[in-house]
């Protein structure tokens, strides 16, 4: 006789358990391991630009043309017509030659691989990635200043440092040589923003103390290049945060040239330790690379992911469609530059570590603060203050506030 088979819920002593390991040592028993979503990987996807096969690009290209031939001046499809459309397609694709198809793989080919492109920048550290290296050639002067030797001061990702020298009053600068001359465009196009805050307030006349404004710029040529005064980056200087005085005075005029920006309406965009330059002897700190500086009313029409990875904040780490930059956003990133200034380490090398510290952050400060690498090695204190720069979007000071507030006087403490 077959038994009923009965539906609904089994009785609880039915229902079998899975067996839970015990530990050897104190026979505490362990519960199976979560299934755990990897946030980092969805970000870095949903970042990433779309890569589509050479069909797909073809739809793309000849969908409003078939659309329009078979329904003139229609507006949205019905679901009937759409297939229709689609269907003329896939016939036209079948009809073209080799060569026509191949022209489409190459697109596609070339969208792959700056998928691929982007994906890697952001989940491998800045500090690891190529860096294209612009060369001078044959270029031994340009203008009035002329090159000391042609080892670079420093590489980037689109430009090189170059020590020069001005041939009549021998005064040494640095001149950043591009490797694309439409990378030179947009620093100009950003210096050109700052420019007119200073033209519209003209009470405002320290423009050249808190910024590094140019001495010479040359677009066309074989070297492209923006001279400004000889000073090194903040990026490389070391862990400053063992001199209490000098990071408070970095600190105050870091946070004092982004409020600056911010009350006249304009998002740096790449800030991080690589962006300001600084000079031991006069103690002076200047914020430079204005490439991806925008008009805040703009920042709901990006067409890029600004900041570098380990300066992102948390809630730009999604489809450039839904990003919005914002003066908190500016917050969080100078955050992480003062922690890597005070520290002498990059707080967040990875996606998943920026990840892993906003869930953190959400719950303990104090917790999360302790098991960051960059910021265990801060005191207390100075914990504390970059965390109010570091918190949740809804929880973060702005620069304004922070600098008001002199959340940077905890560095004069003493240990």
């Amino acid at each position: 006789m077959v038994p009923r088979r009965v539906s609904g819920k089994r009785a609880p002593e039915h229902v079998l358990e899975p067996e839970q390991p015990e530990d050897a040592a104190f026979g505490v028993k362990r519960r199976p391991a979560k299934r755990t979503v990897n946030l980092a990987a969805a970000a870095v996807r949903s970042m990433a630009p779309p890569k589509r096969t050479a069909y797909a690009l073809h739809v793309q290209h000849e969908y409003p043309r078939q659309k329009e031939s078979l329904f003139p001046g229609r507006g949205k499809l019905k679901q009937r017509e759409h297939r229709q459309v689609i269907s003329e397609i896939g016939r036209l694709w079948h009809e073209l030659s080799n060569d026509e198809k191949a022209l489409y793989e190459g697109d596609a080919s070339a969208e792959s691989q700056h998928r691929k492109e982007v994906i890697q920048s952001l989940q491998v550290p800045e500090e690891k990635l190529a860096c294209a290296a612009p060369t001078l050639g044959d270029a031994m002067r340009i203008g009035s200043w002329e090159f000391i030797g042609k080892e670079p001061l420093a590489t980037g990702r689109s430009s090189s440092l170059y020590l020069v020298q001005h041939s009549i009053l021998k005064k040494h600068a640095q001149a950043a040589v591009y490797l694309q001359k439409d990378d030179l465009q947009e620093e100009l196009r950003g210096l050109k923003i700052l420019s007119n805050i200073f033209a519209e307030n003209p009470e405002v006349d320290w423009m050249e103390a808190l910024y590094m404004v140019p001495l010479y710029f040359l677009v066309d040529g074989p070297t492209p290049c923006i001279v400004h005064e000889h000073l090194p980056s903040l990026h490389g200087y070391g862990a400053m945060g063992d001199n209490s005085r000098l990071m408070r005075d970095v600190a105050e005029q870091m946070a004092t040239s982004l409020k600056f920006l911010h009350e006249h309406g304009v998002l740096h965009l790449d800030i991080r330790p690589k962006s300001w330059f600084f000079s031991v002897s006069e103690n002076i700190t200047k914020l430079g690379n204005f490439h991806a500086a925008i008009l805040e009313a703009e920042a709901t029409n990006l067409k890029f992911h600004p900041y570098a990875t380990g300066y992102r904040p948390p809630e730009l780490h999604c489809a450039l469609h839904d990003a919005v930059a914002t003066r908190h956003a500016e917050a969080w990133a100078l955050g992480a530059s003062l922690a890597h200034i005070a520290s002498g380490e990059p707080p967040f090398q990875t996606l998943a570590a920026i990840l892993k510290f906003q869930a953190q952050a959400k719950t303990a400060k104090r917790h999360e603060a302790a098991s960051n690498p960059a910021l265990k090695l801060l005191r207390d204190p100075v914990q504390l203050a970059l965390l109010r720069l570091l918190s949740p979007e809804d929880q973060r000071l702005s620069v304004s506030e922070w600098l008001e507030q002199k959340q940077f006087s905890v560095f004069l403490l003493e240990p």
